[in-house]
């Protein structure tokens, strides 16, 4: 006996927005938000094309990470890692806006998954992940909270992040012998 065979019911939504995701930024904030999702986006595009020099440009001559380092250890941990590798690409989704200091110190914290992935030139086709791709951070949940402040070139910069990224430590640990 022969039954046709019916496709099952597709349930998902018709779209789904993943990037960028503005809930916590309404009213006031939203306007703010569109600009640092404009800075993200060039840090996605300095990444890929692998422009060290336009990474460290995102950062603030302010800058500290949670290790005391500062911009400079930012532009030649940059150098470094987009020297070594190829095949970069930078995934990232909003998870959480953070407006309550802005009125007091104009900081916007941003909380993101965020994953700088590369292929060592060196060590291609079988890298040292399972996929042969390389990643930094290297935390289990890959997020991090990136601290902005909009400064007197009017450019948003970043002041901060939590984790450190860009971190040495990480990145040298695709460099140690097998």
């Amino acid at each position: 006996s022969w039954r046709a065979v019916t496709d099952p019911v597709d349930e998902r939504p018709a779209s789904q927005e993943w990037y960028p995701t503005f809930d916590g930024a309404e009213g006031e904030h939203l306007l703010l938000a569109r600009q640092l999702v404009t800075r993200i986006e060039q840090m996605k595009d300095a990444y890929e094309t692998r422009d060290w020099r336009k990474m460290t440009e995102l950062y603030s001559a302010r800058y500290q990470d949670p290790n005391g380092f500062h911009r400079e250890y930012v532009g030649r941990a940059w150098k470094w890692w987009l020297f070594r590798n190829n095949e970069t690409i930078m995934l990232r989704q909003i998870r959480r806006w953070d407006f309550s200091d802005y009125a007091r110190t104009g900081e916007v914290r941003v909380r993101m998954f965020t994953l700088f992935r590369g292929c060592r030139f060196d060590d291609q086709p079988f890298g040292y992940g399972f996929d042969g791709t390389l990643r930094i951070p290297r935390h289990a949940d890959e997020e991090v909270t990136y601290t902005w402040r909009q400064e007197d070139d009017q450019h948003w910069r970043i002041v901060a992040t939590d984790p450190a990224v860009p971190n040495f430590e990480e990145m040298l640990a695709y460099s140690r012998g097998s």
